[in-house]
Order: structure tokens, then C-alpha cells, then sequence
């Protein structure tokens, strides 16, 4: 079981929430700060803690298509192209790298089920 516990101070328009999380295997409490300027009004501890753990979460896909694409977009002309071409070739080139890389995502999020 994780033991989560929320510690919320405002100081000015800033919302400072102290996340503190006992883990199973660990001798030590986890401990780290939150700061934002959301609301404290609008947004709970509890939401704030689960906004930004979707956020690391999305920033960790993000991450994973740019190692696992490794896309190379062209910045040159490559000679008689013009602007347009090498633009319309890199949008084909990233569109494909992003077709493929979301077939293999869900391929992988179906085998893990």
C-alpha cells in the first residue's frame, strides 16, 4: 500500500503542495514539492497531485516517440526544391514515423492485457 499525504501552503497567488509517499520497499519516505499557480479554490491537492502525474506521463510518451522514431527532418532545399518541397516532404516523413509508431503502441498496449 502507498501512503500518500498532502500538505497544501499558499503563499501569494502560488499553491505549494508537499507530496509525501510511503512506499512498501523503501526505509525512507518519498518526499517532493508541487508549485503552481492554480487556484487552491479550483484545484484540490489531490486534483493538482493527479494533473501532474498525467502530465509526467504525457511528457514520457512524448520522449519515448522522439527516441524510438528518431525522426530527421531535412532544414536544407537539396538543391532546385523549393521551401514548400522540403516542408511537404518532412510533414510526409513525421506522418509516417507518427502513423507507425501509434500501430506499435497499440499493438504493445494489446499483448500487455
Amino acid at each position: 500500500m502507498v501512503l500518500v499525504v498532502l500538505v497544501v501552503l499558499v503563499v501569494l497567488v502560488v499553491l505549494v503542495v508537499l507530496v509525501v509517499q510511503e512506499r512498501p520497499d523503501d526505509l525512507l519516505l518519498h518526499a517532493f514539492f508541487l508549485v503552481t499557480n492554480l487556484s487552491k479554490f479550483d484545484w484540490p491537492p489531490e486534483r493538482v497531485l493527479a494533473l501532474y502525474r498525467k502530465r509526467g506521463s504525457a511528457e514520457a510518451h512524448m520522449g519515448e516517440v522522439k527516441s524510438a522514431l528518431d525522426v530527421h527532418l531535412s532544414s536544407t532545399d537539396r538543391g532546385a526544391s523549393t521551401v514548400q518541397d522540403v516542408m511537404a516532404r518532412n510533414e510526409v516523413s513525421l506522418l509516417l514515423s507518427l502513423y507507425a509508431y501509434q500501430v506499435l503502441h497499440g499493438l504493445r498496449c494489446l499483448l500487455e492485457r
